[in-house]
């Protein structure tokens, strides 16, 4: 069957078949190997820094982490910051802060810190891939939500 114009009128596809249901060619968009990420390049931390907030449970406590995530990323950390929602006066909180893969008594860099909001002095401790700023809070109140902040330098790979 030919239209107007001469050209060939292709027969409709029923809707809910198999046939409609297929894509046409799907095409793979472009990728750079991995190894062309060879360059090291250090920039400030920024909002890499910042970690999730963490609610706290009915018993007062929470945990949260941040740390570098890409192949071959490291970070160079200079400061850590915990708050809280309910601030200084208003939390009962102690935050302690840890610098390693877990948060265990091996890793602890600071304790009994004010939960509410404090800043620890981190003095370039370097994390890699797998490491991480733990904050960990305990004697708040529940749901009261802890927050972590770290700043520093990022080193990252590029091309």
């Amino acid at each position: 069957m030919t239209g107007i114009w001469g050209r060939r009128i292709r027969d409709a596809i029923p809707a809910g078949t198999w046939r409609a249901s297929q894509p046409g060619k799907i095409l793979r968009p472009a990728t750079v190997p991995q190894g062309a990420y060879q360059i090291p390049q250090t920039v400030d931390l920024g909002p890499n820094g910042t970690a999730s907030p963490v609610p706290f449970t009915a018993a007062g406590a929470g945990t949260t982490q941040v740390g570098p995530q890409g192949v071959g990323e490291s970070w160079a950390c200079d400061q850590a910051q915990v708050s809280t929602n309910l601030g200084q006066l208003g939390s009962t909180s102690t935050c302690t802060l840890y610098a390693g893969p877990a948060a265990i008594p091996a890793y602890q860099i600071a304790a009994n810190l004010v939960g509410g909001g404090t800043q620890f002095a981190l003095g370039g401790v370097q994390l890699v891939v797998g490491d991480y700023i733990w904050a960990v809070w305990a004697g708040g109140a529940s749901g009261e939500i802890g927050s972590l902040k770290v700043t520093g330098s990022r080193t990252a790979l590029t091309q």
